[in-house]
């Protein structure tokens, strides 16, 4: 456990997810890494958890930073504006889904009566 008396177990995690991509006018999915935090807290049989510090990662990445709320590319990109902006969308939705199901994951192992690890 990383803080006995606020009862978190802090970690560092890395999850791969697809996103739009076009070229030549061809469109497919590309996968791209992200690193992000996760911490869970325990206390009196009930957990609550925080994914925070998404940052894109690997050889793919043609940014490298933290993922923003926004719906516009935040930097001048390799494409057009409007290229930039439909990929960076497509990789917050599709980031969005993948959590989504860790977190499903991470819900039915957390109400199991016993832990097995």
């Amino acid at each position: 456990m990383s803080d006995k008396e606020t009862g978190e177990i802090l970690a560092k995690a890395i999850v791969q997810s697809n996103h739009w991509y076009q070229a030549l006018g061809k469109e497919s999915k590309i996968p791209i890494s992200y690193n992000f935090d996760i911490s869970i807290y325990l206390k009196d049989g009930k957990y609550k958890y925080e994914f925070t510090n998404f940052m894109e990662s690997g050889d793919l990445a043609s940014y490298s930073g933290p993922l923003l709320a926004t719906n516009e590319y935040p930097t001048k990109g390799y494409r057009s504006k409007d290229i930039m902006d439909k990929i960076w969308i497509s990789q917050r939705e599709e980031l969005n889904t993948t959590m989504s199901q860790i977190v499903a994951g991470l819900k039915e192992f957390m109400t199991k009566s016993t832990l097995d690890f």
